[in-house]
């Protein structure tokens, strides 16, 4: 039988007036898509009941360790413990904030999806607790971030995954042209292909 923690124990540790960071809520997120060509980014801020965001996009380049879109970067400091994200003003929001890890990854078993035959996802993430240093500038307003009390969690994924779009249906070649590694075959009313 599991057991209930008191009350008592889940109230905040730091009176409310002593947490102003609980005002706001930053969210970020940088991804690789290669087989579309594209990276992107984002940073979210909440404000109370107000929440501001920029998207950023550019086409992948062959620098895959340099992770950058636009103004936006992430620097590893310290592989798995301290990474530096910076996003230089852009629409009105700034950020440079150093992640330091309080406790080691936690690897998750991979995730398989399989659709008939098709694997549909087969991705794998691990997470981290830790706290954020820094500052955040949103429409003039500067915020401290104070590692004493900004603690979140990080993920960081790879994989193959759906990503809204649907696949082109597979089916068998038609008897039209088709390219295929740097020649054109024909596709005769045959299994084999000739070039």
């Amino acid at each position: 039988m599991a057991r209930l923690l008191r009350p008592q124990l889940l109230r905040p540790l730091l009176p409310q007036r002593a947490r102003p960071h609980r005002r706001y809520l930053p969210d970020h997120r940088h991804r690789l898509l290669p087989n579309l060509g594209v990276k992107d980014a984002f940073v979210l801020i909440r404000r109370g009941d107000t929440q501001t965001a920029v998207h950023l996009s550019d086409a992948i380049d062959q620098d895959r360790l340099n992770q950058h879109v636009g103004g936006y970067r992430i620097e590893v400091i310290e592989p798995l413990r301290r990474l530096r994200v910076i996003l230089e003003e852009t629409e009105g929001i700034a950020v440079d904030l150093t992640w330091q890890g309080l406790f080691d990854v936690v690897q998750e078993q991979p995730h398989v999806l399989r659709s008939g035959n098709r694997i549909t996802l087969d991705a794998q993430r691990f997470a981290q607790l830790g706290s954020w240093s820094g500052r955040i500038g949103i429409d003039g307003e500067e915020i401290a971030v104070d590692p004493a009390t900004w603690i979140g969690s990080r993920d960081r994924s790879w994989g193959i995954r759906p990503i809204g779009e649907p696949e082109p249906a597979a089916g068998r070649p038609t008897r039209r042209s088709r390219a295929c590694g740097g020649c054109i075959c024909r596709w005769p009313s045959t299994t084999s292909a000739s070039c």
